[in-house]
């Protein structure tokens, strides 16, 4: 709802204004790096304060559950139902950051449960 209610006052700014100048330029939403996120890990900089990392240290990885799959799909059906004033919409990461595919380094790559509300 919160999302629906974004793209309806911001849909009906720009008719304001598009009338205002009594323009014939549509002009459409864009959502650009939207996802759902939050740490189950508390980890802060106090994680990684003193320690020397040979590389990047796995800050932003994150599990996801059912609950994040009707997160997911709440805009993700709001976009496809406003189609009319949001073009585009792209999700903020791909693979491992706050993502929907995980892999490991010589290992596997595996589907999260918000990998299928995309899937679908």
């Amino acid at each position: 709802v919160p999302v629906d209610r974004y793209i309806q006052t911001i849909s009906g700014v720009i008719d304001y204004v598009k009338a205002k100048r009594r323009s014939k330029h549509n002009v459409y939403i864009s959502f650009d790096e939207w996802n759902v996120w939050y740490h189950t890990r508390k980890k802060g900089i106090s994680d990684v304060d003193g320690v020397n990392w040979a590389k990047a240290a796995s800050l932003m990885e994150d599990a996801y559950n059912f609950e994040d799959v009707l997160l997911i799909g709440c805009p993700l059906n709001t976009f496809i139902r406003r189609s009319d004033r949001v073009r585009i919409a792209c999700i903020a990461q791909l693979v491992n950051v706050i993502a929907p595919i995980m892999t490991q380094t010589g290992g596997p790559a595996w589907k999260q449960t918000i990998f299928y509300p995309y899937y679908y």
